[in-house]
């Protein structure tokens, strides 16, 4: 077995198909479909579902891909090791959820490249439920997630905190809502959600539930000020970063609600698998970043409300 072969089956599971992977790799078709033989031939286990396309990996290949890639990952780190600047080089995988996205692309990931420029970054952006699965099945390196504070990380991933990101319950001036409430209060209305796989939407509507109470859902809607501009309009609740009301064309429709039994903030944790090896310092520089930016926000918001008030 040696790992050119390993790294022809990663490149097609990755890609999808024997062509792409030959594309990828620089090599012939041929060429993969020998590299991918051999390998199956070392393990004595076909890897590969040759009936469909694209191409999907077996259950045997499933856990060769996860291992494979590790493999790989623990050369490349062999060779940056003995580097003469031993700096990190080939592909580091970040995973962000949307709601947090502003925070992590602006600093935090340019940060990276420029502390990194061998190193080539590829983002997925889904919900963090998701992103922690995609960290167990080996595709991604890293992840920036945001979850409710009973949440647990389930192992075996290790888990680092960023820091807080504020929530706060938003709904039109005209609803006549009282700044201060209950769950019973705002379950007579509906709201405006991220959709199905977003953990924060599934953590508060579980609290509902564990009250007895409904949680209905008038607008599935992603991105902040689309939220902001359907609740100013009376569509419905929504819950958003605090900082983002500031920023809103919408924020003179909008009262902020307080709601007791709604948690007022969400946790951001950096996740990963175990031995990262090189890449555990851009990851490490990642997740400082991140933390600082959220801390700055935080703290600007903080500014601008004690301005408002001497004003």
């Amino acid at each position: 077995m040696n790992t050119h072969d390993i790294e022809a089956f990663v490149a097609v599971i990755d890609t999808g198909s024997i062509s792409a992977a030959a594309a990828q790799l620089n090599l012939t078709q041929p060429a993969i479909t020998r590299r991918i033989q051999n390998l199956e031939q070392a393990l004595g286990t076909s890897l590969l579902d040759r009936a469909g396309k694209p191409l999907k990996p077996t259950g045997a290949g499933r856990e060769a891909y996860q291992l494979g890639r590790r493999v790989l990952r623990s050369v490349g780190d062999l060779v940056a090791g003995v580097a003469p600047d031993g700096t990190p080089t080939g592909e580091l995988r970040l995973g962000i959820t949307p709601n947090v996205g502003d925070v992590a692309l602006a600093g935090p990931i340019d940060e990276v490249r420029a502390s990194f420029p061998r190193l080539s970054l590829r983002i997925t952006s889904s919900w963090s439920p998701t992103l922690i699965r995609l960290i167990l099945a080996g595709s991604l390196d890293a992840a920036a997630v945001m979850v409710m504070q009973e949440t647990e990380i389930p192992a075996p991933l290790q888990a680092t905190p960023l820091g807080k990101l504020e929530l706060a319950v938003v709904a039109s001036r005209q609803l006549g809502l009282s700044r201060r409430a209950d769950l019973k209060a705002v379950s007579a209305h509906p709201w405006i959600v991220n959709q199905e796989g977003c953990g924060t939407r599934a953590g508060i509507a579980a609290l509902f539930a564990a009250a007895g109470l409904p949680f209905q859902v008038a607008v599935e809607a992603q991105g902040t000020e689309l939220k902001l501009s359907l609740a100013a309009r009376g569509i419905g609740l929504a819950i958003v970063p605090p900082w983002t009301i500031d920023r809103s064309a919408d924020r003179d429709e909008l009262t902020v609600l307080r709601v007791a039994g709604l948690p007022e903030a969400i946790h951001g944790w950096i996740v990963h698998l175990p031995m990262l090896g090189k890449l555990a310092l851009p990851v490490e520089r990642f997740r400082a970043a991140f933390a600082e930016n959220l801390e700055a926000l935080v703290k600007a918001r903080l500014a601008g409300g004690a301005r408002r008030k001497t004003g």
